[in-house]
Parts: C-alpha cells; sequence; structure tokens
C-alpha cells in the first residue's frame, strides 16, 4: 500500500523517533539496547501515486522498525481512505460495468494494524466501511489493496450489516472482490428491501448493477397491487 519513494510524501504530526535512555550512548550500547518503535500522536499521513492516493489518519500509532522507508504498525482510532485514479483511456472505452475498480473506499475504526510488506491492513472495534453507495458495518474487518490494479478486496466479519437505499442486509460474514464489484453474504445472511425479506444460504449484492442474488433463497415477497 505505501511504498519505496512514496513515503518521502508522508506528513505525518508529533511524530517522536525515540531511542531508550540505555540506548542513548550508542558508542558503549548493549547488543540488547534497540532503538524504541517510532510513534505518533494526531497522525495525518498521505501517499499520492500515479495510482491513487491513500489517506491515513489517526489519534495514536506505533511504527513498527524501518520507518520512514517502509510504512506499518498499530494505530487507534483511525480512518483510512483510497482514492484510485481514473485512467482516462480506459474509462473512455469501458463499456458500462466495466469501471469496478475506481470505487473510492474508506474505512473508520478503533484500532489498524497494517503491514506494508503485503498490502494488508486488519481493522475492529466499530468498524464503519463506506463503498459508495454501499455503507457497511462488522466487528472485524480484513483488507487487501491492489495499488497497481487500482482496487481493494475485503473480509468482513462479525455483526456485519450492510445499507444501501432501499435494502438492508445482514450476516455473520461478507467478502468483497472489488475486480468484480460483488459482495457476498454468508452465515445465515438476511436481506430486506421493496420486495421483501429473504434468506437463503448465500447472498450476492452487486455494488455497481445494484442487483441481488440468492442462493436456497425463503422468505416472504411483497407483492404491489396492480
Amino acid at each position: 500500500m505505501f511504498a519505496g519513494t512514496d513515503l518521502r510524501r508522508i506528513a505525518a504530526a508529533a511524530v517522536s523517533l525515540a531511542l531508550a535512555p540505555a540506548c542513548a550512548d550508542q558508542a558503549h550500547a548493549g547488543p540488547a539496547c534497540a532503538p524504541l518503535a517510532p510513534t505518533a500522536v494526531g497522525l495525518a499521513a498521505v501517499v499520492e501515486s500515479p495510482e491513487g492516493r491513500v489517506e491515513l489518519r489517526a489519534a495514536r500509532g506505533s511504527f513498527e522498525p524501518g520507518f520512514p522507508d517502509r510504512l506499518g504498525g498499530a494505530f487507534d482510532d483511525a480512518a483510512f481512505a483510497v482514492t484510485p485514479t481514473p485512467d482516462p483511456a480506459a474509462t473512455k472505452e469501458a463499456t458500462p460495468g466495466e469501471d469496478r475498480t475506481l470505487r473510492d473506499f474508506a474505512v473508520r475504526a478503533r484500532r489498524m494494524r497494517y503491514d506494508a510488506r503485503g498490502g494488508r491492513a486488519s481493522f475492529s472495534g466499530d468498524v464503519v466501511v463506506t463503498l459508495d453507495p454501499l455503507r457497511l458495518t462488522c466487528d472485524a474487518l480484513e483488507v487487501t489493496y491492489h495499488r497497481a490494479e487500482g482496487y481493494v478486496d475485503f473480509v468482513a466479519t462479525g455483526n456485519v450489516r450492510a445499507e444501501r437505499e432501499g435494502l438492508q442486509a445482514t450476516a455473520g460474514k461478507a467478502q468483497y472482490q472489488g475486480a468484480e464489484g460483488l459482495l457476498t453474504l454468508t452465515e445465515s445472511p438476511r436481506v430486506e428491501g421493496d420486495v421483501g425479506v429473504l434468506e437463503g444460504a448465500r447472498i450476492v449484492l452487486d455494488v455497481d448493477d445494484e442487483t441481488v442474488s440468492i442462493e436456497e433463497v425463503r422468505g416472504t415477497f411483497r407483492v404491489r397491487p396492480p
């Protein structure tokens, strides 16, 4: 997600690159002496590249060793957003339904763990996902950002609730495939909308086409009078 020279564009507030007191004199430091991890209070980090913009904000953060050449660590009260850069040529030639990889993505959570090596982030505690026009809440979220392709995949678990205009869905687990724009709900999925209340073994929401597919469907249909 953050890699290489992109990190030179990061702006962070109140970052402290601290050394343990016993390590201050590096000439006489023992083998067990090592620098403390960099920390930040009121963190605001922005990375811009030809593929898009990634923004991270947190009340407090603790970076893994290797900062600033590599960004990773744990963050509290975090907000994370990905805004891919549209390809004008691809957008011009695309037919309806083919611009699925260009959807903005944002997350807010109590806690965030980021691993720069694999472009992965984990969120927990009051997780709120915005994938316009879809809003999703859950207990925990695992995200993979495919920067070169410009889309995210994620898996949401625990008390999953997805909402958009005219539709609410609940499940124990949800998996989003960014390349296809599909959100798959499993573990007692249920969807409620204008057509009724439906359940099934698996419910698939097409975020772009706003369609719903249900396997082993059961429930109550609302029939409008002519």
